[in-house]
């Protein structure tokens, strides 16, 4: 995945979990779920971020 698709996907996946999260409840399992989504594109991200800087 490039660079800006996983940036475009980290602003979505955001913006897509904070709405569930404002229709339930944070402990909702669809709000964890895309956190736990946001959390693996963040850590792509910082993975790809450390590749460019070697």
């Amino acid at each position: 995945m490039k660079m800006q698709e996983i940036i475009t996907n980290i602003e979505e996946k955001r913006k897509e979990m904070i709405e569930l999260a404002l229709k339930s409840s944070i402990n909702n399992e669809k709000v964890i779920e895309a956190s736990d989504n946001l959390d693996q594109l963040l850590n792509q991200y910082e993975s790809i971020k450390k590749s460019i800087k070697k």
